[in-house]
């Protein structure tokens, strides 16, 4: 069998493919090997069975995409877009005749192992039931949020539901990080979240096209599209409760903060270019 990856490490490992990948891009003498191994990272909802780490995925490769074909791209790196396009191809080549071919591993007599898990992440019976009973939460959520909508209902606020008429009631997050929000912190902490949020977004991508250093400007465009990736899965599962993306998600924005404040202008000096005036002492001890 191919190796199997838990579902917070499959998200993890594809920001730190989109790290690799910018990175060696902006490089004056590019690495194939490294190359290589970014885009391998970046396909790591392969090695798991759940929908959102494939969504993670691709909202990270449309990033990588909208970076490439950027006018910032080509004053920092001369890796042209063809040369992306001819690469993504080949790859999705190799794959395609992996799946094709059944070279990975054949899976009884249905398939191989890589379409066994695809089917299995969007066309499971266990995920069709749990996309049925996202609804049920959502609803319940709604429910709750409809009682104290303005300041919510505290941290650790949890919706009890039963998400199927075989299971018994439980306690859940909404797996949704605006439904969670607005549950415990309403309508208000919702709306910071949003503020705080985009805005480290926005420095990011300004950080992206304004930095003079090309390497420190490839972390900060990796690290914006860290955070756009945790709040993607964020939307799909309760992704800001789990210790791997929560960390993660403080480490990107860490990143772009700290690459914002290394551009922040020095204070400015006094009119004329002098400070207050300087007290003089004499040898008496007089001022």
């Amino acid at each position: 069998m191919l190796f199997r990856s838990g579902n917070d490490t499959v998200t993890l490992l594809s920001v730190v493919g989109a790290l690799v990948l910018l990175c060696e891009s902006i490089r004056a003498r590019r690495r194939v090997a490294v190359l290589a191994a970014g885009s391998i990272l970046l396909a790591a909802p392969v090695s798991g069975q759940q929908r959102a780490s494939y969504v993670v995925a691709g909202v990270l490769v449309l990033g990588l995409v909208a970076a490439v074909v950027s006018r910032t791209w080509q004053q920092r790196s001369t890796v042209r877009p063809l040369d992306v396009g001819l690469a993504l191809g080949a790859i999705v080549f190799v794959a395609v005749g992996l799946g094709l071919l059944g070279v990975v591993g054949a899976v009884g007599n249905s398939g191989t192992v890589v379409t066994e898990r695809f089917d299995a992440a969007f066309a499971g019976e266990g995920e069709s039931a749990s996309a049925a009973a996202r609804i049920t939460i959502a609803q319940a959520a709604l429910h709750d949020i409809a009682q104290n909508p303005v300041l919510g209902w505290g941290l650790g606020h949890r919706v009890t539901v039963r998400p199927t008429e075989d299971t018994t009631e439980k306690t859940l997050a909404a797996h949704n990080v605006v439904l969670d929000v607005s549950l415990r912190a309403g309508l208000v902490g919702l709306a910071l979240l949003v503020v705080a949020a985009s805005r480290t977004v926005l420095i990011g991508v300004r950080r992206w096209r304004n930095e003079q250093s090309p390497a420190v400007a490839a972390v900060c465009l990796a690290a914006t599209l860290g955070i756009v990736a945790v709040f993607t899965k964020a939307m799909l599962e309760p992704a800001l409760e789990w210790y791997r993306l929560s960390s993660l998600l403080g480490f990107c924005l860490g990143i772009v903060l700290i690459a914002d404040r290394r551009n922040t202008p020095a204070a400015v000096p006094a009119v004329g270019g002098q400070g207050p005036p300087a007290v003089r002492i004499d040898r008496g001890g007089r001022s």
